[in-house]
């Protein structure tokens, strides 16, 4: 019965990723061919479906550098497909309710497609760029505890980071920030709290340079880790490896 259930809900996952990606793109290419009315029907399919298809060709053994940008499309796809499907359905509820309504005639003229469309583009595009700009943003929070007995003396001073995510966009130009903070808040212990790698190992550009940044953090009694969900598969016992190299 469980192989039943996870076949069923692999399929299911398939075809409603399949469906809705099916359904961007026909929104999409509507509103393109409002302008030009003449498009290629046959290449926006195929491009549209190498995009929907990024995210499983990402996981298929090829060349690193194919696969970096593979990982590169399928990632910042995955954040605009979901922006793209829950404002291009909530048009289309909007123009439903308009048309049975009477406020809007039916069918709903194609210019109005077009620029709600438009509307759906252009939010998609700034809800992105918020996105990728929040998610280079480093947030700190401080946290005083008090404990009874500590045996410490003036206390302890510990920085507690997660979701490093080496080898995901854009990780291996955070760290050297990352590093540097770490080091000017002058810790005497740092804890990595998991999701230190994406998946896989092998998706880290330049695994030296991050043992040797890993290596720069100075903490008086060191720094340890944890592991999460993505510090696991095939690439397990590189992980490792790459963790005891970096003095964790």
């Amino acid at each position: 019965m469980r192989i039943v259930g996870i076949v069923f809900a692999g399929l299911f996952t398939l075809l409603f990723y399949g469906g809705t990606n099916y359904y961007i793109g026909k929104r999409l290419f509507q509103g393109l061919t409002f302008l030009f009315p003449h498009m290629n029907a046959a290449m926006f399919a195929g491009i549209g479906l190498f995009i929907a298809l990024s995210i499983f060709l990402a996981i298929v053994p090829m060349p690193a550098g194919l696969k970096g940008i593979l990982r590169w499309i399928s990632a910042y796809w995955m954040g605009i497909y979901v922006y793209l499907l829950i404002l291009f359905l909530l048009v289309d509820l909007l123009l439903f309710l308009g048309g049975i309504t009477h406020i809007l005639p039916v069918p709903v003229p194609q210019s109005l497609r077009f620029y709600l469309g438009l509307l759906v583009i252009g939010l998609t595009a700034g809800l992105a760029v918020y996105g990728v700009g929040n998610a280079n943003r480093i947030e700190k929070v401080s946290y005083n505890i008090q404990l009874n007995k500590t045996g410490l003396g003036d206390g302890i001073k510990i920085i507690l980071i997660s979701d490093l995510h080496l080898g995901a966009v854009h990780s291996e130009k955070r760290l050297p920030g990352i590093v540097r903070d770490i080091n000017q808040l002058k810790p005497d212990l740092v804890c990595i709290a998991g999701d230190i790698f994406d998946d896989d190992y092998f998706a880290i550009h330049d695994p030296e340079k991050a043992i040797t940044l890993l290596k720069d953090i100075t903490a008086t009694y060191g720094v340890y880790a944890c592991l999460g969900n993505h510090d696991g598969g095939k690439t397990f016992n590189e992980m490792l490896r790459f963790l005891e190299q970096s003095n964790v």
